[in-house]
């Protein structure tokens, strides 16, 4: 069927001969270790049947765990509280990327308002003076206006986002 349609069977992957010792090696060691496993999982299927005769008043220590119970929790891996515990303290042991950040933040917002200032005045200096100039100058002079107030905003909002990831405010 694959011959009518043009295509062939992939080849199978061989290792070159300078690597073949290394790739014998590896599927003796894959060959060992599934027998192993499946031998622990045979002897633990006939624990499970055989009844364990245990005292009424005995409980069972740490020390005591059946040996079954061992290794569900080596194939359960961490325990979810433990690794949370474990990566809060991480994250408190770091320092925070952004501790002088806000300072940076304070100063841009200080350069901002000043910009914004001294545009605002423009705006109001050029209102003033192009009363009689018409459509043009006075449309100038709001638009630098406008900005002047946008950079003042502008200022404020990076303040306050800077002071909130502080913590300040």
């Amino acid at each position: 069927m694959h011959a009518a349609s043009g295509r062939r069977e992939p080849k199978r992957f061989e290792p070159p001969p300078w690597e073949r010792s290394k790739f014998d090696e590896l599927a003796r060691r894959r060959a060992e270790e599934e027998a192993k496993q499946a031998e622990e999982a045979e002897s633990a299927v006939q624990a499970a049947r055989e009844p364990a005769e245990v005292e009424q008043t005995h409980t069972a220590t740490e020390d005591e765990r059946p040996v079954v119970a061992e290794q569900e929790e080596a194939r359960a891996g961490v325990d979810p509280m433990q690794l949370e515990a474990m990566m809060s303290q991480l994250q408190a042991e770091e320092t925070p990327i952004s501790t002088g950040l806000w300072r940076a933040g304070i100063a841009a917002a200080v350069f901002l308002l000043v910009l914004g200032a001294v545009i605002m005045i423009w705006g109001v200096v050029a209102l003033r003076a192009t009363r009689g100039a018409g459509p043009t100058g006075t449309m100038g002079a709001t638009i630098l206006l406008f900005f002047g107030v946008a950079f003042i905003a502008m200022a404020v909002w990076t303040a306050i986002r800077s002071l909130r990831q502080r913590g300040a405010l």
